[in-house]
């Protein structure tokens, strides 16, 4: 005899006959009216949560078919290592701004301070903070869906690799196609003018992307400044130019270095002021 909570009521078969029987014989329910609801065996037939005998007895329980609950987690609410909880990928801008930071701040005392000394010892950093870094990080910003800032530190990142190999000396090939000293500036300068127009053109769209601010724009627009300046340097030849540039690398670099804090502390709950414009 069956209790009023049981659902199904599997038929007895022999052992000689048990496939044909079985295939044969439907299961029988009962005709009540309580569980007639299709989505009822559904749940019963695909659920992937388990059920204790208590909890199945027990109707008004929350994890029973009939209010139905999928399990959202195995872990307890709060524990960071299940949906729950507060798990989450980091913040990928912050790394990409502060290897841009390093990077630039070490070429800013070079062109201030040595102008007309060789660049090779920034050539480490450049290559793999500066550059692979910044790659691969703004590469994990296009996955979170910031597709602007995926494309600053791509670019930028992609700059840096490109000029880290030109400062090894075992890596100057494309050097070597020169002739003289001077093709070799010429090309220097549209090289670097060709990125100071790239460069104006981001500083633009930083006014009018969605969360752009005057602290994105400040970083960029010097960006350009040392951009332009460098290759206005290998037109001229005047020293005082290169180290002017040096004084604008570094404003870009304090820039980027109080963004890269930002975005670190934005996670713990502080924030710094950066500038938002406010979008009609």
């Amino acid at each position: 005899m069956s209790s009023p909570d049981d659902h199904f009521i599997i038929p007895q078969v022999t052992s000689e006959n048990t496939l044909f029987e079985f295939k044969d014989k439907k299961p029988s329910r009962q005709a009540s009216n309580e569980n007639m609801d299709p989505e009822y065996f559904l749940h019963r037939a695909n659920r992937f949560d388990s059920y204790d005998e208590e909890k199945d007895a027990n109707p008004t329980h929350a994890s029973h078919p009939n209010g139905y609950q999928p399990v959202t987690s195995v872990y307890p609410t709060g524990d960071p290592r299940g949906p729950a909880g507060d798990c989450h990928m980091g913040n990928f801008g912050a790394l990409a701004i502060l290897s841009f930071a390093v990077v630039t701040s070490l070429l800013a005392t070079n062109n201030l301070f040595l102008p007309d000394k060789p660049n090779n010892i920034i050539f480490p950093t450049a290559l793999v903070f500066g550059g692979f870094a910044q790659v691969v990080a703004g590469f994990m910003c296009f996955f979170r869906g910031k597709t602007f800032n995926g494309t600053l530190f791509v670019s930028y990142g992609s700059f840096w690799l490109g000029n880290g190999m030109m400062m090894h000396p075992g890596l100057h090939t494309a050097y070597d196609a020169y002739t003289d000293k001077h093709d070799l500036d010429i090309a220097n300068a549209y090289y670097h003018f060709v990125w100071a127009i790239y460069t104006i053109l981001n500083v633009g769209i930083s006014m009018k992307v969605r969360g752009g601010n005057f602290l994105l724009t400040f970083n960029l627009f010097f960006v350009f400044c040392t951009l332009f300046l460098e290759g206005f340097f290998y037109t001229t030849g005047h020293i005082v130019i290169l180290r002017i540039s040096g004084v604008t690398a570094y404003l870009a670099a304090i820039g980027a270095f109080y963004s890269g804090v930002v975005d670190i502390l934005e996670e713990q709950g502080v924030e710094l002021p950066i500038g938002v414009y406010k979008k009609k």
